[in-house]
């Protein structure tokens, strides 16, 4: 089955992100990794130390979460971008909602235990869309509500 690629990629362990990482880094000859928290942190808060992508106040409005969910008949990924509230300074989309996000946190050292960062569409408290939200992912597990970007170190 083909994915979309306006929707993120969920519903697969961290060991399928690192293998993923593995393959993307061999057929592009170029260095792709996982965000650090560092990295993400900064994307959310846009270099002036917003709470949110958009503000310092939480809005349940501006990202998809359980409580803005667009359905009462389930909650379903949406494309990227669907709540334009939810986008950075730097323009980057889905930060605060949508799905959790795997990071590389190297001080987090627990065996078998990932680190995402963000609210997913599963969650309903405010302070998980912060850039503070952080959540322990078990490395088998895979999640609906948790997803990945790519990094890449600039030249």
């Amino acid at each position: 089955e083909a994915i979309d690629p306006d929707l993120p990629v969920t519903g697969i362990s961290r060991h399928d992100v690192d293998a993923y990482i593995q393959w993307r880094r061999e057929r592009d000859n170029l260095p792709w990794r996982l965000p650090s928290g560092n990295e993400w942190q900064v994307a959310v808060q846009g270099g002036d130390g917003r709470r949110f992508p958009w503000g310092n106040l939480h809005d349940a409005a501006m990202c998809y979460s359980y409580t803005a969910a667009p359905t009462t008949s389930g909650l379903v990924e949406l494309p990227v971008g669907s709540f334009p509230g939810d986008r950075s300074l730097h323009g980057v989309f889905d930060l605060a909602g949508s799905v959790a996000e795997l990071v590389d946190e190297s001080w987090f050292d627990h065996e078998g235990v990932s680190v995402a960062r963000g609210g997913s569409f599963t969650d309903r408290e405010g302070h998980r869309f912060s850039f503070a939200a952080r959540r322990a992912v078990d490395n088998r597990l895979p999640l609906n509500s948790v997803g990945f970007r790519l990094a890449m170190d600039a030249d």
